[in-house]
């Protein structure tokens, strides 16, 4: 017969929202941006001279903590629109396909926590109407 005892724990993380983590989300996409910076450095001259005024604005923002404007999404469109050009096949140009991966990151992280305050916003308004 077996007497020893069992002991079993059980843990519960409860999952975590989207909305409690918007901090990380926007350091996130300052990172994504920066790297995506960095790699564009390691393409060809022709996508730094394309993008030359686009690289210094997107510095600009970063540095001014500007990552959830519209201005950073269509500066980062603006980039992504000369690689495209510059560097048509990103499937066989590992450097390009990771400034790309790297800059629709930052670009969605943006937009998403863009997105999350706004509805918070909108939650709230709702909640004060009905008080």
């Amino acid at each position: 017969m077996n007497t020893q005892k069992h002991k079993i724990e059980f843990h519960y993380e409860p999952p975590v929202r989207e909305v409690d983590n918007l901090e990380a989300m926007i350091a996130d996409a300052a990172r994504d941006a920066r790297d995506g910076l960095r790699g564009l450095h390691a393409l060809s001259s022709r996508a730094i001279r394309d993008n030359e005024l686009n690289i210094k604005t997107l510095t600009d923002i970063i540095e001014q903590k500007r990552i959830l404007t519209d201005q950073f999404r269509h500066t980062i469109r603006l980039i992504l629109a000369n690689i495209a050009q510059s560097h048509p096949e990103t499937d066989e140009d590992p450097v390009a396909d990771t400034v790309r991966r790297d800059l629709l990151s930052a670009s969605y992280l943006s937009q998403r926590v863009s997105d999350l305050i706004e509805a918070e916003q909108m939650i709230g308004k709702k909640r004060q109407s009905r008080n």
